[in-house]
């Protein structure tokens, strides 16, 4: 939320919050505070599976900006639905998000750079964006598909 105030200026660049969280009331008195309440969509409720490419298909990217994680799974779902994401360099993140080409890697916490990353993004070619998001579906469909997976856990056992 903090990014979007400095993004308010650019009305076709919005923020969609979808999923359930704790505390709706610092959501909400944070988008008063910071301005940005035309640029900002809630949707904070728990999102059953067969609603989510609703919001998947929504979107033009994906933002998850991590402080502190081990893995995504949301990751992998933008990609499934050909999305590139935004994210923070935390984890094992970087190890996912293919930097340029699947998506962008920022630092966690920093609100200026989350928002320079979603322009940079923004501003691309309609084409290039959705070449991003054709990679990124490509990483889902080989590398983190689960016949993948399944190989390299049986090649691990193997080498003994």
């Amino acid at each position: 939320l903090k990014a979007m105030a400095y993004l308010r200026n650019i009305p076709q660049i919005k923020l969609i919050v979808a999923g359930d969280i704790k505390d709706e009331a610092i959501c909400e008195d944070l988008v008063d505070l910071l301005r940005v309440r035309d640029s900002v969509n809630f949707y904070l409720t728990y999102i059953p599976l067969k609603y989510l490419g609703q919001y998947f298909y929504s979107a033009d990217l994906v933002v998850l900006p991590y402080y502190q994680v081990y893995q995504s799974g949301a990751i992998q779902l933008a990609y499934a639905f050909h999305r590139p994401v935004i994210s923070t360099r935390v984890g094992g993140i970087p190890e996912v998000v293919d930097e340029g080409k699947s998506g962008l890697l920022i630092p966690p916490g920093d609100e200026r750079a989350l928002a320079k990353a979603i322009l940079k993004l923004y501003n691309l070619p309609r084409e290039k964006l959705r070449e991003m998001g054709e990679y990124a579906y490509n990483l889902a469909k080989t590398k983190f598909s689960w016949e993948k997976i399944a190989e390299n856990t049986i090649n691990l056992y193997q080498d003994d």
